[in-house]
C-alpha cells in the first residue's frame, strides 16, 4: 500500500462519502480535508505522525472544532481500511 494519509483521505470521501451525503455536508468534509496535510505513507504512519498533525493545526490557529472535524475524517477514513494496525492508531484519535 503506496497512498499516502491526505490522499486516502480524499479517496475515501469520494468512494464512501460523496453519494451518500447531501452536497453542503461533503463540501464541509472536503474543506476539513484540506487541513490534512500529513503525506506519510500510510505502512509507515504512527501515533506521532498524527500528533504532528494536530500539533501543526494548533500553531497555524485553527479553531478546535475544526481540528475535532479533520480528526474524524482521519479516523473514520482509517477504520475503513480495515487492519488491525490501524485500530492502533485510532486509539489515539478518539476524543
Amino acid at each position: 500500500m503506496k497512498k499516502r494519509l491526505n490522499e486516502w483521505v480524499y479517496e475515501w470521501l469520494e468512494t464512501y462519502k460523496k453519494l451518500w451525503s447531501k452536497k453542503s455536508t461533503y463540501d464541509s468534509y472536503l474543506q476539513y480535508a484540506t487541513h490534512v496535510t500529513c503525506d506519510k505513507s500510510l505502512k509507515k504512519l504512527s501515533n506521532s505522525d498524527i500528533q504532528k498533525l494536530i500539533n501543526n493545526m494548533v500553531v497555524d490557529g485553527l479553531k478546535l472544532s475544526t481540528i475535532k472535524h479533520m480528526l474524524t475524517l482521519v479516523r473514520q477514513s482509517l477504520k475503513r481500511l480495515d487492519l488491525w494496525v490501524w485500530l492502533k492508531i485510532c486509539r489515539c484519535l478518539r476524543t
